[in-house]
């Protein structure tokens, strides 16, 4: 949707066609009428610079001529659409060479003006195109290191040629969680950024979004951008259903970008421990570490003996309190290991297995568990189930179920280690270490190769969409799936379904 400013002396004329014409329709979201060039340049020095200037060539104060020349400097991509009579041949001259994308002569017949504003969007629309197709490419570059400061610079000025002499830049990361505090899966952020973009573009600093380490990455450029709690209040509005997160690097020259995006990579480990701080800075003066050793836990395996269930638990919460509070805290990555070896200790010898054969069910606990409090009610309540199950059947035929389970479901996108474990009332480390003892593999791997193999067969037997299997196989995003099957199957959907026998 754009914005469109009209410049028209004769009240009758702009009237009249203000109230003919379906705006909305169009594609125009807004409309701001004024009575000479004057006060319409007013308009768009104070906040209202249009996509495109509908004005007459002919007005007191300031012709259409100096009006468009003056919005040009504002915006140089704005469509002009100006307002003739057939004897203004000096003033025709003029709007030739401003390149004017058309004129509509008078007296104005509704249905040719309408025409010709929707040129005017259509033109719009793939200046919009391209510009998304260059910001995706600028988002790409940014979100790795050794990029061409010069060459980015170059890029910018040609997609804004407004932004100010000294450019300076600033990196955002955004976590991204489900309402009650889950990770949200990388397919669904492709969605996510979609709507962030649609939010951030009707706004006049320049912000490029793009997708970095499971986050919304945005990388603002200029000298006024929005302010991080300006993007917050904006993102929170249009998307309620989550809970985001907001870290954000200091303005820093251009060529320096790394280091702001540096930054703002070093503050994400803040939400394991900041779960109600929802804007984290570079000054929050808290550092996170790694241990040169971690707690001996000898002292776990003699409680063990006891069978004194509430002394295990006050042990480990007195533990993990040390090593999570204070200004120098244990980074989650060293919380996770500690927990892991805790988990470890739990578990009855003849069930024992290797921590480094399942660090990857670790690593998917630690995902799993986005806040401390998370991950030590999970902890505690490992122990209770070790407690209350001495004597079973290992999980053996739990997993067995879950397999059924996940074989019926797997379709659902909303399928997830969370889900399982409160269908099968188990905590998620546990059906974390279980499952992959089981199945030899994680349940996300597990998850991922089932529904590439379903996709597969579709794309063999059938002539459905592409986007249609992914959404049948439990991918909420075509574009997510072609980049996972790529990466599993060696070659994208379109490509197997043409090759394969």
């Amino acid at each position: 949707m754009y914005k469109l400013l009209f410049a028209e002396d004769e009240s009758a004329t702009r009237n009249g066609i203000l109230e003919s014409i379906d705006w909305n329709s169009l594609g125009i979201r807004t409309v701001q009428a004024e009575k000479n060039g004057a006060l319409a340049f007013q308009a768009a020095e104070e906040g209202f610079c249009p996509d495109i200037l509908l004005t007459d060539i002919k007005m007191p104060r300031m012709d259409g001529i100096e009006l468009s020349r003056k919005i040009r400097s504002l915006n140089p991509q704005c469509s002009i659409l100006i307002i003739s009579g057939y004897a203004e041949v000096d003033y025709l001259k003029s709007a030739i060479q401003l390149k004017a994308i058309n004129f509509v002569d008078k007296p104005i017949k509704l249905d040719e003006l309408t025409e010709q504003i929707r040129r005017a969007v259509n033109a719009q629309d793939e200046l919009r195109e391209k510009k998304e197709l260059l910001k995706m490419e600028i988002g790409s570059m940014l979100r790795y290191s050794g990029f061409s400061a010069q060459k980015l610079e170059h890029v910018l000025r040609q997609l804004y040629p407004q932004l100010p002499a000294s450019l300076y830049s600033r990196a955002v990361l955004i976590r991204v969680l489900t309402a009650d505090g889950n990770p949200v899966p990388d397919s669904s952020l492709f969605s996510i950024l979609s709507e962030v973009q649609a939010v951030l573009r009707g706004e006049d600093s320049v912000c490029i979004p793009a997708i970095h380490k499971s986050c919304i990455q945005l990388s603002l450029f200029g000298e006024k951008g929005l302010s991080c709690c300006e993007i917050e209040v904006l993102l929170n509005k249009a998307l309620p259903q989550y809970r985001l997160y907001f870290c954000e690097g200091t303005d820093v020259p251009l060529a320096e970008y790394e280091f702001s995006l540096k930054q703002t990579s070093g503050l994400l480990p803040q939400i394991f421990y900041n779960q109600d701080r929802h804007l984290l800075t570079p000054d929050m003066g808290i550092s996170l570490s790694e241990p040169v050793q971690l707690p001996d836990l000898q002292p776990l395996s003699d409680l063990l003996l006891t069978k004194d269930r509430e002394k295990v638990k006050h042990y480990i919460q007195t533990l993990l309190n040390e090593m999570s509070h204070g200004k120098k805290r244990l980074s989650p990555d060293g919380i996770a290991e500690f927990c892991f070896r805790i988990l470890l200790k739990l578990i009855p010898k003849e069930d024992k297995f290797s921590a480094e054969s399942n660090r990857d069910s670790a690593a998917e606990w630690l995902t799993s568990c986005v806040f401390l409090d998370r991950m030590e009610k999970e902890l505690l309540q490992e122990v209770d189930r070790c407690f209350d199950s001495f004597g079973s059947d290992g999980g053996s035929s739990l997993i067995d179920r879950v397999l059924v389970y996940i074989k019926e479901n797997y379709c659902k996108q909303e399928l997830s280690l969370n889900l399982l474990s409160q269908q099968f009332y188990v905590s998620n480390v546990y059906l974390c270490v279980k499952f992959k003892e089981k199945v030899g593999k994680t349940f996300v791997r597990y998850l991922t190769e089932l529904r590439i193999q379903k996709a597969s067969q579709m794309l063999r037997e059938n002539d459905l969409k592409i986007n249609t299997i992914a959404e049948n196989v439990g991918f909420d995003n075509g574009s997510y799936f072609t980049k996972i099957f790529k990466r599993e199957v060696g070659m994208t959907p379109a490509e197997y379904r043409k090759f394969a026998v």
